[in-house]
């Protein structure tokens, strides 16, 4: 697969999940994704295997968090993988991590690293800055 394609298919990952459209990625998961989520509980890394539909409704149309926009800043691609640097924007309006929601604005950035296999993507990792969130909903 040529690194441009894995890099448009990257993008449309977080439109999908932007406009909660699962018809913009469905085609392009694997049946089973390995998301590897690098700020899990007491600090420690997490990883999932979840199946398809799994993917496509908790991280792109029932997302619990509230994240609303996911801003692609750029993207180096090599080998299998893309990475994927990019801004998130929205307002505390759900609990999160045990915290209530405040109404406070967000932006921080994040990167996720997307790993193809047979023209699908089929693993991805994932990290924030969560600290800086951490911040602006006032728990740190």
């Amino acid at each position: 697969m040529e690194l441009k394609e894995m890099k448009r298919i990257s993008a449309l990952y977080f439109q999908a999940t932007n406009e909660k459209n699962k018809s913009l990625i469905e085609n392009y998961l694997a049946d089973e994704i390995i998301f590897n989520l690098g700020c899990g509980k007491d600090g420690k890394d997490m990883t999932f295997k979840n199946p398809k539909e799994h993917t496509i409704h908790y991280n792109i149309l029932e997302s619990e968090d509230f994240h609303k926009t996911k801003n692609v800043v750029f993207q180096v691609a090599e080998d299998d993988k893309v990475v994927t640097y990019f801004t998130v924007d929205g307002t505390h309006d759900v609990a999160w991590a045990g915290n209530a929601p405040t109404g406070n604005k967000v932006h921080y950035y994040a990167l996720y690293i997307f790993r193809f296999e047979n023209g699908l993507i089929k693993e991805i990792w994932a990290t924030g800055d969560i600290h800086v969130l951490m911040q602006q909903i006032g728990v740190l």
